[in-house]
């Protein structure tokens, strides 16, 4: 398989990293005068709506993911949601519902870190190509594929180092219908600086993951 050009060589190769997990915090500072705080920590959860709310509200429009981590929308506004850990994408109707199983990769694999399957895009001409594309964690590597939902997974991009921290994952489609994906260094931070390595870089290429003849 040909090695992609590089894109850029990023000089801080964290800004790549996907981490699958976040921390939270509190504080004990007094509310403003005037405010009242109300409300109990065993309240129970909003029940999913598919009314429109006003400019500026929060609302809960599909509940039960477990680790959800890519997200992409289909022309018709469905959202895609990848469930990092379970390999699972689900669809979530448009507006708010429950969301169903559409498609599992099998081969995304995380062994307690940041990898599995992770980020999704949309091709841009799904209305008559219906693809759908994923970075995904396996047991040997970080690869980028692409498929019909329900159908087989064809691998694009393979070989790029994983790890237990830091395999990236983001992608999307550009402007120029070329696809984008942000490969993040696994924890050797050197990666992000050699231009030999793919790890830490972005990486530009076309739906069939080959490198653009205008690639810098």
């Amino acid at each position: 398989m040909a090695r992609l050009k590089l894109l850029a060589v990023l000089g801080c190769a964290t800004a790549l990293a996907a981490c699958g997990s976040g921390g939270t915090s509190t504080t004990d500072a007094a509310p403003p005068a005037g405010v009242t705080v109300t409300g109990s920590a065993a309240a129970p959860a909003p029940t999913p709506s598919a009314s429109v709310g006003r400019a500026g509200d929060v609302r809960t429009i599909a509940t039960g993911l477990e680790v959800p981590w890519g997200i992409a929308f289909l022309p018709g506004g469905d959202a895609l949601v990848g469930e990092r850990d379970s390999g699972r994408i689900l669809r979530v109707p448009r507006g708010g519902g429950t969301p169903h199983r559409v498609m599992t990769i099998a081969d995304a694999y995380n062994d307690g870190g940041e990898g599995g399957l992770l980020g999704l895009a949309v091709s841009p001409s799904y209305a008559r190509d219906h693809e759908v594309y994923a970075y995904v964690t396996t047991r040997t590597d970080n690869r980028i594929v692409r498929f019909r939902l329900g159908g087989k997974v064809v691998p694009i991009l393979t070989g790029l180092r994983r790890g237990a921290i830091h395999n990236g994952g983001r992608i999307a489609f550009g402007p120029d219908k070329l696809l984008y994906a942000g490969v993040g260094e696994t924890g050797e931070m050197g990666l992000a600086q050699d231009p030999g390595a793919l790890n830490g870089k972005i990486l530009r290429m076309t739906p069939n993951g080959k490198a653009p003849s205008d690639n810098p």
